[in-house]
């Protein structure tokens, strides 16, 4: 044989020439396969995959996608083809959902609820480039999954809240024809192990309320306000004359909800209210810089030095009290008191008692023999 280049003789079947170098087989060009009416497949040198594409009614060209091999990605385009509504957004990710989702949601949220969310964003990444058409359980289970490895339930929950708001998102706009998310399987429920403080813990705050933590901590008690939702109140929301105060955020039932401000603690509220107008203060509670407390500086820093010195806590290693405690104090004290269920899940910020009954009211052996001897 010839060589293509120098035509010098060469050995038959030769791939280069031996005198100029030059490669003798050449690959000729994939052309594209089409078939009317039902898209077209070509072989993408440089991706070394199959290129499926269809063209609308409107003569738009979509791109489906790229596959090994020619036969998958034929049934990609009679898979599409089944769409009788292709438009643009065919190819949106899980992320491009949930980007167009969050636009439209989050203004709405406080921002507490949009941090939650965005935490739980975190755990969609092994999904968050699939196409969103190609989404099923088993991948949002995944999600799921990699968030019980490092969390316990609450975190999977936000997930699954997530999710499901992207699937609903995904069914308006025709990418799905279900909910995914309603399939998903969650880690078994934990016992909480919050505890309340207890009548003898109240009676050595009140004995030592002329340190400030302490008078934060009793403030916390007989609001029932999440610590969070605390150091977000501003003067603004004080009445200090009628003694309300208007505050609260994470949900709609606990927004803006009004809590009256209990006579045990009237003394502490004032002091911090007063300080901060001398102090021209926009929040009740700040830090020494005269900004917001953050409460994650308070739990460390404050809350419990001061109930190792107060010896509420036995030492640095026992941590049975959280400020989140304060919350559920406020519950038992209310069920103790028998206020009205609606009164308590008003001003604690629920939808619903069952809620603050099974997280939040702490029964004592005291409690349960009085109710054996009411019967």
């Amino acid at each position: 044989m010839k060589c293509i280049k120098c035509h010098q003789i060469i050995p038959d079947g030769s791939v280069f020439c031996l005198f100029c170098g030059k490669k003798q087989v050449t690959q000729k060009k994939q052309k594209n396969r089409s078939r009317k009416g039902r898209g077209s497949v070509s072989y993408r040198k440089d991706k070394k995959k199959y290129w499926a594409r269809i063209t609308t009614s409107e003569n738009k060209r979509i791109h489906i996608g790229y596959y090994t091999n020619e036969k998958e990605a034929w049934e990609a385009v009679d898979k599409a083809l089944t769409n009788n509504n292709i438009t643009d957004n065919y190819n949106w990710t899980v992320k491009d959902c949930y980007q167009k989702w969050s636009a439209n949601h989050y203004p709405n949220l406080t921002k507490s609820g949009e941090g939650s969310y965005k935490n739980a964003w975190r755990y969609f990444t092994p999904i968050a480039n699939m196409k969103m058409r190609d989404v099923k359980t088993s991948h949002i289970q995944k999600c799921v999954d990699l968030g019980a490895e490092k969390f316990s339930r609450p975190i999977c929950e936000k997930i699954k809240s997530l999710a499901s708001q992207i699937c609903k998102f995904a069914m308006q706009e025709d990418l799905i024809n279900k909910n995914y998310a309603e399939f998903l399987k969650l880690p078994p429920m934990e016992e909480s192990d919050t505890h309340p403080f207890s009548d003898e813990d109240i009676k050595i705050l009140l004995e030592n309320d002329s340190i400030d933590t302490v008078k934060i901590i009793l403030i916390l008690i007989y609001t029932g306000f999440r610590p969070s939702e605390f150091f977000s109140l501003e003067l603004k929301n004080i009445d200090i004359e009628k003694y309300f105060i208007r505050g609260g955020g994470k949900t709609n039932a606990g927004r803006n909800r009004i809590v009256p401000i209990s006579p045990k603690i009237q003394n502490y509220v004032k002091y911090f209210y007063i300080k901060a107008k001398l102090n021209n203060q926009k929040y009740l509670i700040v830090n020494s810089r005269g900004n917001k407390l953050d409460i994650n500086n308070f739990r460390n820093r404050y809350f419990y030095k001061t109930l190792e010195e107060l010896g509420i806590l036995e030492n640095e290693n026992d941590r049975h009290l959280t400020p989140y405690s304060t919350r559920h104090t406020f519950a038992t004290l209310c069920d103790k008191a028998d206020i009205d269920d609606n009164l308590v899940i008003k001003m604690i910020g629920h939808t619903s008692h069952k809620t603050t009954e099974k997280f939040y009211i702490h029964k004592t052996e005291e409690d349960m023999k009085k109710a054996i001897d009411a019967i």
